[in-house]
């Protein structure tokens, strides 16, 4: 295994081209799985969402076509995939199964329940009540996890006994909530507070998912000032009054799913949720720059002389949020009015102006980090 990675990995620094850099990472593959330990356990991959990749459903059939063929040609490996509407390649040895309602009802139910265990207008009922909600939730999901974790979340947020008790009626599949219905409701209930209504509009409108380290990095910054603030606040605590609608993972937070993104991004558009801001796409953008500004110190000529080659290494682990920085500022200038669509050029303002890094590390960081990035392949 060590040797296919190395090998891949030796190659792919003597291209620029993605195809032919992911062709050196399917043969690293197709080789450690020729190559299985003697005596050792067979190997089973499972991949979930196959059709939810960047590309698309015809994406998503060529990923598993490959997949296939690659495991098809290893040793004592097995592939089980998962997608809403992939089918099975041409030739490929392997059997298709659709997962019917039956099949997932037990799992829904182990989700509901623990959802719904933590919830007093649940558990103060007989057992015999409590299964008939289960089984209206279950029937109303059609096999969907996320519609069943938002509307068992929705009833849990519930304030009173009648509250909680209106929702049962709306389970019916003429009355049920789309998802979107129920995002939209969940955040209402939530009632987050201003900084917690902040923290989420990052989380929202980030280009990847942020750390704990990052999120309590974007607190400090004072914008208007331009420097670090002494303001610290309890993100985990503020995590943890919006956990219905982010997942934690190792200290990496994200939303649930993109339905709840999508959702949120228009309610913000719509003027239908709070946001502690007039414009939180420029608030973030402000806030990282001058992050970069108050970070980075040093004026001069720059150079990518030796000793440079090693400055992300040195600095990044050092100051947290300045990766992020560096790889993503140019993103979140986008999703702002200041670069008009079609062009190119921004139109900076005066709190861009003053925001942004006057160091000479700053484009030395850039360059480094992406001038060993093949063109194309996404940063995650």
């Amino acid at each position: 295994m060590y040797h296919a990675l190395a090998q891949a990995h030796e190659s792919a620094r003597q291209t620029a081209d993605p195809k032919v850099y992911e062709e050196h990472l399917w043969n690293a593959l197709t080789e450690i799985l020729q190559r299985p330990l003697e005596h050792g356990n067979d190997t089973l991959i499972v991949v979930d969402g196959l059709d939810e990749v960047q590309g698309g459903h015809s994406a998503g059939q060529a990923l598993l076509e490959r997949l296939t063929r690659t495991v098809g040609r290893a040793k004592r490996t097995k592939i089980i995939g998962f997608s809403q509407s992939l089918q099975l390649p041409s030739g490929a040895r392997g059997t298709q199964r659709n997962i019917a309602p039956e099949d997932t009802r037990d799992d829904l139910h182990a989700v509901a329940i623990r959802l719904l265990a933590r919830c007093h207008h649940f558990t103060s009922k007989p057992g015999q009540e409590q299964d008939t909600i289960l089984s209206k939730i279950i029937d109303a999901a059609k096999g969907s996890f996320l519609w069943t974790i938002l509307v068992s979340e929705n009833l849990k947020a519930q304030k009173t006994p009648q509250d909680f008790a209106k929702i049962l009626p709306t389970l019916k599949s003429s009355q049920q909530p789309s998802m979107p219905d129920l995002v939209t409701s969940l955040q209402s209930l939530l009632q987050p507070s201003s900084d917690a209504t902040l923290l989420l509009s990052w989380i929202v409108g980030a280009a990847r998912p942020l750390t704990y380290d990052e999120l309590d990095c974007l607190f400090a910054i004072d914008v208007e000032n331009t420097m670090k603030s002494d303001r610290r606040v309890d993100v985990h605590s503020l995590v943890q009054t919006i956990r219905p609608l982010v997942s934690v993972s190792r200290d990496v937070v994200r939303v649930r799913h993109e339905t709840v993104r999508s959702t949120l991004q228009s309610l913000y558009t719509q003027g239908k949720a709070p946001t502690p801001t007039k414009d939180r796409q420029m608030d973030i953008l402000l806030r990282t720059l001058t992050y970069a500004k108050v970070t980075l110190h040093d004026k001069g000529e720059p150079t990518l002389d030796n000793t440079n080659q090693s400055l992300p290494a040195k600095l990044f682990p050092r100051h947290h949020l300045l990766e992020y920085v560096i790889r993503y500022w140019p993103y979140h200038l986008r999703q702002t009015q200041l670069l008009p669509a079609g062009s190119s050029e921004p139109k900076p303002t005066p709190e861009l102006q003053r925001a942004f890094p006057d160091s000479t590390s700053m484009p030395v960081l850039e360059w480094l980090c992406w001038v060993s990035k093949p063109k194309g392949i996404p940063h995650n």
